[in-house]
């Protein structure tokens, strides 16, 4: 019989682990998805703004400037990319980190949007301490184990050396994932919305 339960609990802690690095390798490549959104947000941009000075140089008041200006401006732009694309500290990497959070935590505003409502309804009056804690511990708790997964030991550089060596089909499929779960966040914080209103005014 001890064994038996020996055997239970270790296939358990293996189920565990497993469903945990699923939920590991998703995180992680959709916070890749939105990095290289921004990345290809940002040259985009970048190409327009260098295309725009090309074209106010030719100009005849000004093309007499083209020369020095025009290798000085992709000289800088060539200069600033470490500061652009870096997937340490990095515009690109800086605004995905803020939109993954901001995504993620939309999937537990449900409850704690819901306990807002309550907290409302109960005291019969809008307690902004107690609506802040109602709101902001569920989705603290919630994001714990998503930082252990994604940002713990910069566990997210490793998964982006991996998933940069994938093929064009893969980095499609996790584009088309990470839009629906972009999607799927902002329709369920709508409904925690009107779920809180619901308790606080209506029930």
């Amino acid at each position: 019989m001890g064994d038996f339960t020996y055997i239970i609990d270790n296939l358990d802690l293996k189920n565990a682990r497993n469903m945990f690095k699923k939920f590991e390798y998703m995180l992680n490549a959709i916070l890749y998805s939105l990095y290289c959104g921004r990345v290809h947000s940002i040259k985009r941009q970048n190409q327009i703004v260098y295309k725009t000075f090309l074209s106010a140089l030719r100009l005849p008041f000004l093309s007499r400037w083209k020369n020095q200006l025009g290798p000085l401006i992709a000289k800088n732009m060539k200069a600033s990319e470490s500061n652009l694309y870096n997937k340490r500290a990095s515009t690109s990497i800086g605004m995905a980190i803020h939109m993954f959070g901001y995504f993620y935590s939309g999937y537990p505003s449900l409850v704690s949007l819901i306990f807002a409502g309550e907290s409302i309804r109960v005291l019969h009056k809008f307690d902004l301490l107690v609506v802040v804690l109602a709101i902001g511990i569920p989705i603290g708790i919630c994001y714990i184990p998503a930082y252990k997964a994604v940002f713990s030991n910069d566990r997210y550089l490793k998964y982006f050396q991996q998933f940069e060596r994938e093929n064009e089909a893969w980095h499609k499929k996790w584009k088309r994932k990470t839009f629906f779960f972009c999607m799927g966040s902002v329709i369920v914080t709508l409904l925690g919305m009107v779920a809180a209103f619901t308790i606080a005014i209506l029930l």
